[in-house]
């Protein structure tokens, strides 16, 4: 009887009908990505991790669009299966751009909400320098799912998704995360499954 309410798969990196159809042999409600970029790196590389540290690092307002518009399409595909997208942050999503956006601000405003909603995740959140009670007490409606997650060493924003400065975990509720509020917000938020 044990039952997945929602996946993280590879949507941007396989088709997307495919990817639809994995969902729906899951038998799952919300289907995600947790990382996808406008142009996806070379994954044979000696070092993915390296090649996709150096792209989100440079991620352009424009890039953080034509992420967004991918995420419609992801979404449309989805919701005519049946299914809920859903969009699952890290930390580079907050940093800020050239036009004093958030990369995060971007994807919020240019994500149709009848077909993309999020999956805080508010470790990763608070490591990139953002509030995730006000986030998702302001944007209520956009958040299906909350991931809660710490991290240790954490004295400043950091915004690098990997590499030597990237943040470690630790045990929940030890550092960063403020537990009880963010856990609270999400249910105000109506949000229905909370992953640890």
């Amino acid at each position: 009887g044990l039952r997945a309410p929602s996946a993280l798969l590879p949507f941007g990196m396989e088709d997307t009908g495919k990817v639809v159809e994995d969902a729906k042999a899951l038998g799952v409600e919300y289907v995600g990505s947790s990382l996808f970029l406008p142009h996806m790196p070379d994954f044979k590389s000696k070092n993915p991790l390296q090649a996709i540290n150096a792209m989100t690092v440079s991620l352009t307002e424009d890039d953080f669009k034509k992420m967004a518009a991918m995420a419609n399409g992801f979404g449309e595909k989805a919701k005519a299966a049946g299914l809920q997208y859903v969009y699952h942050n890290h930390n580079f999503e907050f940093r800020v751009l050239g036009g004093g956006l958030r990369g995060f601000d971007i994807l919020l405003q240019e994500t149709d909400p009848s077909v993309v909603k999020f999956e805080a995740d508010c470790g990763w959140m608070k490591v990139g320098g953002a509030d995730p009670v006000a986030l998702l007490t302001q944007h209520a409606e956009r958040f299906a799912l909350v991931h809660i997650k710490d991290f240790k060493n954490v004295t400043k924003p950091v915004t690098i998704f990997g590499g030597p400065d990237a943040p470690a975990p630790t045990a929940l509720g030890r550092v960063c995360l403020d537990l009880l509020p963010s856990v609270g917000a999400g249910r105000k938020a109506g949000v229905r499954h909370f992953y640890v």
